[in-house]
C-alpha cells in the first residue's frame, strides 16, 4: 500500500514534476481519500480510536490534519478535504478493508456512488463539516473545524514544510556515486 515502509527506500530530495491533484472533483476526491486512508495508518495497519494521536507517527498525524482542514481555496479543494475525512473516518471507525484504496476499478465505482450521492456544494460543505464533527468526537486528538478560503490561504503563505531526514540522496549524488564506481545501476 505504501512504497516509503520498504527498507530499501531512498527519499529523493529533487523537484521532478509537479501534481495538480485537484484538477477535477474525481481527482481530488481520491488524493484525498487515499491520503487519509494512509495516514490514518500506523505502518500499514489500523489504530484504535481511543489511542490514534499517541499512535500514529507526528509527521502523519499532523499532515493527515492538513488533509483534513485546508484547500478550500482552490477548484475542487473541498472534493479535497471530503476524501481525506471519508478516509479517515472509514479506515479509524471501520472494518472496510484498507487496500481497495490500490483498486482503482473500484475507487472509480466508489467515487461515482459517492457523488451521485452529493447533491449540491452545499451538500458537500455539509458532509464535510459533519465528517469533522463525527471524527472529533470519535478519534482521540484530531483537530478538525470548518474549513474556509480564508484559513487556508493563511496557512499556505505562513507553513515551513519540517526538514526530511532519514536516508535522503539527491538525483547528482547518485549520479556522483555511479560514475565513482560506488553503487551499481
Amino acid at each position: 500500500m505504501e512504497f516509503c515502509w520498504k527498507l530499501n527506500y531512498i527519499q529523493m530530495n529533487d523537484i521532478f514534476s509537479e501534481v495538480h491533484q485537484t484538477a477535477s472533483p474525481f481527482q481530488a476526491f481520491r488524493a484525498g481519500f487515499r491520503e487519509g486512508v494512509k495516514l490514518s495508518l500506523d505502518q500499514g495497519t489500523r489504530v484504535a480510536p481511543h489511542v490514534f494521536h499517541d499512535k500514529i507517527w507526528y509527521g502523519n498525524f499532523n499532515r493527515l490534519n492538513v488533509w483534513c482542514n485546508i484547500g478550500t481555496d482552490v477548484d475542487n479543494g473541498w472534493w479535497a478535504i471530503y476524501g481525506a475525512r471519508l478516509g479517515c473516518k472509514m479506515t479509524v471507525l471501520s472494518d472496510w478493508d484498507t487496500n481497495q484504496i490500490s483498486d482503482y476499478d473500484w475507487f472509480k465505482g466508489f467515487f461515482e456512488e459517492t457523488k451521485n450521492n452529493i447533491e449540491s456544494d452545499e451538500h458537500l460543505i455539509q458532509l464535510v463539516n459533519e465528517l469533522g464533527e463525527e471524527i472529533n468526537e470519535e478519534v482521540q486528538g484530531m483537530m478538525l473545524f470548518e474549513p474556509n478560503d480564508q484559513m487556508s490561504k493563511f496557512f499556505k503563505t505562513t507553513f515551513v514544510n519540517p526538514k526530511r531526514w532519514g536516508a535522503m540522496i539527491t538525483e547528482r549524488q547518485i549520479q556522483d556515486l555511479l560514475e565513482k564506481g560506488l553503487i551499481g545501476t
